[in-house]
């Protein structure tokens, strides 16, 4: 069985350098985060012996994270210097436009205990439309050189959807392991996107058939298989994840902070109960099949409707056009490896989960 990892988000400063197309953080300042203030927090969490958590992951946060990064690195230095009854980890994740220098410097030498993703969305034409023309300021080998499995988190927007397998077989040619996703809180209602996913889906399918030995990217990794499954949260929302603003008030995660809602809808939020399934449940989604595999962001929700359970249908369209062709790519993998010996056992859950996906969702 794994370890159960709490997730502690610390929110080091609210300020960023860049005005990404897609940010949902609307509340920015230059608040930053005390020293006394992230203490009293990481010590909490690591000297706890009656939570039901194993280890715990502190994880910096922003705004830009390395805008404070004096901040980061204190609390690094303070919590590696003692000793604590919790197993832990540190991590960020960062655009990448101040990492160098000194900070490359520290990261490189404490790469073994400090992890840092980062945000980067295809080709430099691809990133500059969406993140500020701000390409050209990351060092990109310094992230595949210091980490063994370096990986990236690449957010595609509308604009950027006609270019996606160009811009995630770029990223491969890095040899980054590739989350990606479609923003929130945009506008996706033009008709022809649903289009443009599965063009851009299956040029990826081609691709990954034919680099067996890249892990393909998570757009093509729905895990359809588990399609059917009694009904589940789709993170750790509020029960393995807190969030902490600059002045230490906790919250259910990262997507419900001031600085992403606003501190009215923040506050009355710090009350929601996540341990309640059937709280989380949207009445249109519930008998769908790929409710446990479809991505909702509670804090999203949130934002948008003042509901944690209600989903973004804009979402829906392109959810089904993945889901189909993360069918028909599972297809083509289990005819590849078992034209000659047979089908094997442990495949069969994935072709029922094939045959159920395209028989509901074809035209």
């Amino acid at each position: 069985m794994e370890p159960i990892r709490k997730t502690v988000a610390l929110t080091i400063t609210q300020d960023c350098n860049l005005a990404c197309t897609y940010c949902y953080e609307d509340y920015k300042s230059k608040r930053k985060m005390s020293f006394d203030t992230a203490v009293s927090i990481v010590e909490k969490y690591l000297n706890d012996p009656t939570d039901d958590y194993d280890e715990c992951e502190i994880d910096f946060f922003g705004g830009e994270p390395f805008l404070n990064f004096p901040l980061m690195k204190k609390i690094c230095e303070y919590v590696w210097e003692r000793c604590w009854i919790k197993p832990y980890v540190f991590s960020t994740s960062t655009n990448g436009t101040l990492v160098h220098g000194e900070i490359q410097d520290w990261l490189y030498k404490h790469r073994d205990r400090f992890y840092a993703s980062l945000s980067l969305d295809g080709t430099e034409e691809m990133h500059d439309q969406n993140r500020s023309k701000s390409f050209s300021n990351i060092d990109i080998p310094f992230f595949v050189k210091t980490w063994a499995e370096p990986s990236i988190k690449m957010t595609i927007s509308a604009e950027t959807l006609p270019s996606l397998s160009k811009g995630v077989i770029y990223l491969h040619s890095f040899d980054f392991e590739i989350h990606n996703n479609l923003a929130y809180g945009i506008d996706w209602t033009n008709s022809k996107n649903t289009e443009i996913l599965s063009r851009e889906l299956h040029k990826l399918i081609k691709y990954y058939l034919g680099h067996p030995n890249i892990k393909p990217c998570s757009l093509l990794d729905m895990q359809i298989q588990y399609r059917g499954y009694d009904k589940k949260k789709w993170c750790g929302v509020g029960t393995d994840m807190v969030a902490f603003d600059v002045d230490g008030k906790n919250y259910p995660c990262h997507g419900f902070l001031p600085i992403s809602v606003g501190q009215n809808e923040a506050e009355i939020s710090r009350s929601f109960d996540f341990s309640v399934i059937d709280d989380l449940i949207d009445p249109k989604c519930k008998d769908c099949i790929l409710y446990n595999i479809c991505p909702t962001c509670y804090g999203a929700n949130y934002g948008e409707t003042s509901r944690v359970e209600i989903r973004n249908q804009q979402l829906c369209n392109l959810t089904k056009t993945r889901a189909l062709a993360c069918s028909y790519f599972e297809a083509q993998r289990i005819l590849t490896k078992t034209h000659a010996s047979g089908i094997k056992e442990k495949n069969l859950s994935i072709i029922e989960a094939i045959l159920e996906i395209q028989k509901q969702f074809s035209v």
